[in-house]
């Protein structure tokens, strides 16, 4: 029985510190004094305290984001910086279990505004790597197309057990003409050169040369 009436006791008093100790937080943060509040809390020791302390480093980091906005003439630095700040907030956010009422608008907006950002600078990275891509395929197109037509002017030596690529790129370049057959064991393709050069290839490999 005294077990239980100490019990609680000590939740009352644990209770009655905690809404003591919320009212100091939010009051620093009315103050806008958001680094006392981080040093504050920075033990972390209970939700309370891990709850504010990743309020303080949200409220913190949006005015980082602020000022680079602001101040940041460079686009790639402030994207750079941008893109860390936000996912810092986006984590912080996350890990906040409760928000108190008068501190949920305006965290929500400080989230979906880094979420925006960072979907935002995702999208532009997909394009630019599609643009990339499409640029290194034109520019291997180039090539493939340049080297045939050398080959054609100046054949190479070819080898048993080339691709057909690499007879077109590197060999003898482009036939005069292509005589192909289909079996039930694959493709069978006779290459026709001037002067009755022939090249045979099975299933897309040089096996047989005839010069």
């Amino acid at each position: 029985m005294i077990r239980t009436i100490l019990a609680s006791l000590i939740c009352l008093l644990l209770v009655g510190c905690n809404v003591n100790k919320e009212k100091e937080y939010l009051q620093l943060i009315e103050d806008n004094k958001y680094e006392n509040l981080l040093k504050a809390t920075e033990e972390k020791s209970g939700d309370l305290q891990s709850n504010y302390y990743s309020i303080a480093s949200i409220l913190i980091d949006k005015q980082k984001v602020d000022d680079v906005i602001k101040n940041e003439k460079y686009i790639s630095s402030r994207t750079n910086k941008l893109s860390k700040l936000d996912a810092d907030i986006i984590d912080n956010y996350k890990s906040i279990d409760s928000i108190p009422d008068d501190l949920k608008e305006k965290l929500k907006g400080i989230y979906n505004d880094s979420l925006s950002r960072k979907q935002e600078k995702d999208e532009e990275e997909i394009k630019q790597s599609e643009l990339r891509r499409q640029a290194d395929t034109q520019t291997e197109s180039f090539r493939r197309k340049r080297d045939m037509n050398e080959r054609v002017s100046n054949p190479q030596p070819v080898r048993l057990g080339m691709t057909k690529d690499e007879v077109l790129r590197y060999g003898w370049g482009r036939p005069n003409d292509i005589n192909r057959t289909i079996t039930e064991y694959g493709i069978d393709e006779q290459w026709v050169y001037s002067n009755y050069k022939y090249l045979y290839f099975e299933n897309g490999v040089l096996t047989s040369i005839q010069d």
